[in-house]
């Protein structure tokens, strides 16, 4: 029996290509990984970096508004405090303003006055992680600093008027530093300037410039309180970003692991079915030896 040449080449070659096959259906089942190198699939492939890029870029944010929402949280808690220290200096100027202290007791308010001043000045200055809190982008500089030798004494500001924000994956931003001149002023008062006001009023017996003095803080109170809800207000919205971008990654998870993990079963089939292949063309190469017509080849 005579059988040709390119009948031969095509049984070895099908043996080689059923033999591969079989091996690669057994590393891809070994390693539970379908797609290794962009010639196993080239679209999910390119479709598995596009996902491992979003994936990579809500990994970052989580982190960054991790620290973010660390530092609003100092800020909300200072602020907390100014408001805190602020409504006591009312309280304080209010009994003051009375008209019914003595020389004694206008000292002891003036003493308290500035003790609450130099606090809210401790305050401002506040710093996370070696930055101060109120300095705009300047988180090496303190921001104030205190002149006693001017009567009323003044406070100087060397920060900025930079706001700083945090970007998100979906092109949105939330402020995360507003800076120390924003913040502690308003309608061209400010905080420490009107306590140094309210001191300096007390110092020269001016009840009616303290009682005003003591209005104008009132009216800051309520500023700083507002600018401590924007404060929270960051805070819940980086809260709420985190719980989309968790779910989103969830669910990039779940489609990557789709894209590139082994179908167990799809596998197993096709391994079966290669064995199955291999043993009848290695059936069908021993019937051939047995008969010797490998040796009497046609061209």
């Amino acid at each position: 029996m005579q059988i040709s040449a390119s009948y031969l080449t095509g049984l070895t070659n099908s043996l080689n290509e059923i033999t591969l096959n079989q091996q690669s259906l057994t590393n891809e089942l070994s390693s539970g990984v379908r797609v290794n190198s962009l010639s196993d699939d080239p679209s999910a492939a390119g479709e598995n970096v596009s996902l491992s890029s979003q994936l990579a870029q809500d990994a970052n944010y989580q982190q960054a508004s991790n620290s973010v929402t660390s530092l609003l949280q100092v800020k909300n808690s200072t602020l907390g405090s100014v408001i805190s220290q602020l409504t006591q200096a009312i309280s304080v100027a209010t009994q003051g303003v009375g008209g019914t202290e003595s020389t004694g007791d206008t000292s002891t308010i003036i003493t308290q006055l500035a003790g609450i001043r130099d606090e809210v000045l401790s305050l401002a200055n506040t710093t996370y992680q070696g930055n101060y809190l109120f300095s705009g982008s300047l988180g090496n500089t303190e921001p104030y600093s205190l002149d006693s030798s001017t009567n009323p004494a003044t406070v100087n500001y060397a920060g900025d008027s930079i706001t700083s924000t945090l970007g998100a994956p979906d092109g949105s931003s939330v402020r995360i530093g507003t800076p120390g001149n924003v913040i502690f002023s308003a309608s061209g008062t400010n905080v420490l300037g009107t306590l140094n006001q309210l001191i300096s009023d007390f110092t020269n017996g001016n009840t009616v410039a303290a009682t005003s003095a003591t209005n104008s803080l009132t009216g800051l109170v309520a500023y700083v309180s507002q600018q401590r809800s924007g404060v929270d207000n960051s805070i819940s919205r980086i809260a709420t970003e985190q719980g989309n971008l968790q779910s989103q990654s969830t669910e990039l998870s779940v489609q990557q692991i789709a894209l590139m993990q082994t179908n167990t079963a799809q596998v197993a089939t096709g391994l079966s079915a290669s064995e199955t292949q291999l043993s009848a063309l290695e059936d069908a190469i021993a019937a051939l030896e047995k008969q010797g017509t490998l040796f009497n080849v046609i061209g």
